[in-house]
């Protein structure tokens, strides 16, 4: 090898660790190396992953529901303006990635379905007390041309959030909920 191959190849290393550096904690316990987890809003954590990845850019409609134990009740709205709300309010919730797992899940949440533009896409929020349970389903479309065939799938993923900062007030999901039988 030449010299310069063996300056590109050490540079491309030694930045390849400093990233590595830059993009780890060392636990305080363990002495290892863990990610950061992911800290922002609920627009730039969430939604604007979704719409990346989904095939439609535009919600049809929201489902929002109260659950306890085996109970529970659902309200509808299709109103744009009230989903506008909805998606600014939340858009702006600070939440950060908990990649632990929930020790207590309370009795009582709501969760709110947000139905994509297209079949099958959805973002799905439990509202588990500080944590949010984030769920988000987008349409895969894969075309095999040999055979002139098209695929659909569904790649779900989960994540864990905790809210920090901006935290929806106490009262907010038992207001939107009524605002949603309103707007059925």
């Amino acid at each position: 090898m030449n010299r310069k191959t063996l300056y590109t190849i050490f540079f491309t290393i030694l930045l390849l660790i400093i990233l590595f550096l830059k993009c780890s904690v060392v636990d305080e316990k363990t002495g290892l190396n863990v990610s950061t987890p992911a800290e922002s809003t609920f627009r730039e954590l969430i939604l604007n992953d979704y719409l990346e990845k989904s095939t439609g850019d535009e919600f049809r409609y929201m489902n929002l529901f109260w659950t306890s134990g085996d109970d529970y009740e659902g309200r509808d709205c299709n109103n744009k303006d009230l989903m506008n709300f909805v998606m600014d309010r939340l858009s702006a919730v600070e939440i950060v990635e908990h990649n632990d797992k929930l020790d207590n899940i309370p009795d009582e949440y709501y969760y709110l379905h947000i139905n994509g533009e297209k079949a099958g896409e959805h973002i799905e929020i439990r509202f588990l007390g500080e944590y949010l349970y984030v769920t988000f389903s987008v349409l895969d479309v894969t075309e095999d041309k040999q055979r002139k065939i098209i695929y659909y799938n569904n790649t779900t993923e989960h994540k864990l959030f905790k809210t920090t900062g901006n935290n929806l007030e106490d009262g907010y999901l038992d207001e939107l909920f009524d605002m949603f039988e309103e707007h059925k």
